[in-house]
């Protein structure tokens, strides 16, 4: 999701391509160091030590806020590009000049349907992770994780 909305919108807005793929790659580290987190917490919330198990579900919770912050700064990232993109189309790529020429309708639907799917799938991830930090804030007998389906 990162590396598809970064070279869209190197494509299109050509101003500083290099700051769109480091901002990629922040966010794909985030979600490596995320991750991680989120795996020691659970390992330790898989115990049956009782302190060991509310240590790890403290250290899940965090990781999974953290990721949810992640996503959130991402798409704040994504709603700017977009509103770059919509308050000045004069500074677009040159690319969608040729698209526009060339009457290539086809590929600028294909791209717009991105941009519009990828908010739509970043939410959906933000809605789960707010479940399952509800989930694992309420600890291994809590009505969530018990009532799963």
């Amino acid at each position: 999701m990162y590396v598809l909305f970064s070279r869209i919108a190197r494509n299109r807005i050509q101003n500083d391509v290099r700051s769109f793929r480091l901002t990629s790659y922040a966010f794909i580290a985030s979600d490596i160091v995320t991750f991680l987190i989120q795996s020691a917490g659970g390992s330790l919330f898989a115990s049956n030590d009782y302190n060991v198990i509310l240590a790890g579900g403290k250290i899940l919770v965090s990781g999974l806020s953290l990721q949810l912050a992640s996503l959130v700064g991402f798409c704040l990232w994504m709603a700017w590009v977009d509103y770059q993109i919509l308050r000045s189309p004069e500074n677009l790529g040159i690319e969608y000049e040729k698209e526009w020429n060339q009457i290539r309708i086809a590929r600028w639907i294909s791209i717009t349907g991105i941009l519009v799917r990828l908010p739509n799938s970043s939410t959906d991830a933000q809605i789960r992770g707010i479940y399952r930090i509800l989930e694992y804030a309420q600890g291994q007998g809590g009505y969530l994780l018990v009532h799963e389906v």
